[in-house]
């Protein structure tokens, strides 16, 4: 078959590209995360608000979740076809995520009352037009972003470890290159490890300088791309390097014309 590294890498590429769609449902003013915080502050905390409040927000962590597996698992489907392997998809465990999300929330509500009991505010509790307050929902949208990168990534890794083996493989490190990519994402983007080592990351903004797997920051889209070891074409990876080091300099169009590029590294442009 001829070299697939560069059809994998713009098939990691589809999967950033799809993660950024989810942001932008998770992070959405009239979505049901916002909504939920909305009524409440609205309602005032009462025991049967704050338990709407868990509810809702557990439901829409479980939703957006779901969509994060299906988009690692149409990742590990274009993949097997690019192999030629007959696709087994494995799904991570997205209701764990979902239920530390609640009790991120649970955590709020525990503080809000507590300071309400002390004579807070209304501003304090609910914040105010330029200042968060105790219950504001970014921190569990930002904590539900977290995990949708996380549970993409697993549900891509392990359906194309029960697709085609690890052995032989080696983990890519994708990321998107527009304007908001970040400089801890372009100094990844392309660097290679085994399925036992970790990514190491080097700028900011970084929760470790080694990772296995992304999310490698708050709000990370970067994926991997599982390479066959005897695929792997190093004119690809410094194509990528050259992207990101050009990012840096004179920033490109859209990502989508950084993922017809990554076609013409390997002598195939696909529509």
């Amino acid at each position: 078959m001829p070299n697939p590294h560069s059809d994998l890498v713009a098939s990691a590429l589809e999967t950033v590209i799809a993660l950024g769609l989810l942001f932008d449902k998770i992070r959405a003013g009239n979505g049901p995360i916002w909504t939920a915080y909305a009524i409440l502050a609205k309602e005032g905390i009462s025991p049967e608000a704050a338990q709407t409040l868990r509810a809702a927000v557990h439901g829409a962590a479980i939703d957006h979740l779901a969509g994060a597996v299906d988009v690692g698992y149409d990742h590990a489907l274009r993949d097997a076809r690019i192999y030629g392997e007959v696709p087994r998809l494995e799904a991570p465990d997205l209701f764990k995520p979902a239920d530390l999300v609640k009790q991120q929330v649970a955590l709020q509500l525990g503080i809000a009352e507590d300071i309400i009991e002390l004579g807070a505010s209304e501003d304090e509790v609910f914040g105010g037009e330029n200042r968060a307050g105790v219950l504001d929902p970014l921190p569990i949208i930002s904590s539900v972003a977290f995990w949708a990168t996380r549970l993409a990534v697993a549900g891509y890794v392990l359906s194309m470890a029960a697709t085609v083996g690890e052995e032989e493989f080696v983990r890519q490190a994708v990321a998107v290159i527009d304007n908001k990519t970040t400089e801890t994402c372009l100094n990844v983007h392309g660097q290679i490890v085994g399925q036992d080592e970790d990514f190491t990351l080097t700028g900011t903004p970084q929760y470790a300088s080694e990772m296995h797997a992304p999310p490698f920051h708050n709000g990370c889209r970067t994926s991997v791309a599982m390479i066959a070891k005897k695929y792997v074409d190093p004119e690809v990876t410094a194509g990528m390097r050259d992207d990101a080091i050009e990012q840096e300099k004179a920033p490109f169009v859209s990502s989508r014309e950084g993922m017809a590029k990554y076609h013409v590294y390997g002598n195939k442009v696909r529509e």
